[in-house]
């Protein structure tokens, strides 16, 4: 907890060295921030703006919230690498892409699709078909990796008698088909049964 803790206030006094106004999370993995605090009032042009600019890709925070309670904020991971020492920040266009110590990597260049889509409460078989539609969807498109959205296959239910499967459960069969048929790597996360070495277990597929 105290790792986490020291990745937070990390994270938020950087947001608000940035010039952000900064909703401290007491108890999530994210960060929530103000964009108005900057002059921005379009939240869907400013996070298409982050990753060209800065490197950096956040998410809407109008996905879980109601629009009219928080208008005009977006959050950022809070997990993130730290390449300073505490209490220090460097903007991001500053800092070094850890891939150009790779020179192997270098020309390397990988089509990804990030899937967003409506989940349909506890409906294992109905997410399937979802998530087997945007695959193919994707490969058309010409991606070499699919990323599925966290809780894709049952949506935020703590119920884990109807969403824990073991890892050669259902799920896992059909994206391990989906990687083969389709030549693609596959990201789908999954609510583990005990035997599995981590119950919280996110899945990286490949043909």
């Amino acid at each position: 907890m105290a790792d986490y803790t020291e990745k937070r206030d990390y994270l938020c006094d950087g947001l608000r060295h940035l010039g952000f106004q900064v909703f401290v999370p007491e108890g999530t993995y994210y960060a929530l921030v103000d964009i108005r605090s900057l002059g921005f009032e379009d939240d869907v042009a400013f996070c298409r703006m982050l990753p060209e600019k800065a490197g950096v890709a956040p998410f809407r925070a109008q996905r879980f919230i109601s629009a009219t309670l928080l208008p005009d904020i977006w959050s950022g991971c809070l997990l993130q690498e730290r390449r300073n020492a505490p209490g220090s920040h460097t903007p991001a266009q500053e800092m070094e892409n850890p891939f150009d110590r790779k020179t192997g990597w270098r020309g390397f260049t990988m089509k990804i699709a990030a899937v967003q889509m409506d989940i349909t409460w506890h409906d294992r078989e109905a997410n399937h078909a979802k998530a087997r539609q945007f695959a193919e969807q994707a490969k058309a498109a010409g991606a070499d990796l699919l990323v599925l959205p966290e809780m894709f296959l049952h949506s935020f239910s703590m119920d884990v008698s109807v969403t824990a499967e073991t890892l050669d459960g259902p799920t896992p069969s059909l994206f391990r088909s989906i990687a083969r048929a389709m030549n693609m790597a596959v990201v789908e996360g999954l609510c583990s049964k005990a035997e599995a070495p981590d119950p919280r277990t996110c899945r990286w597929l490949s043909a």
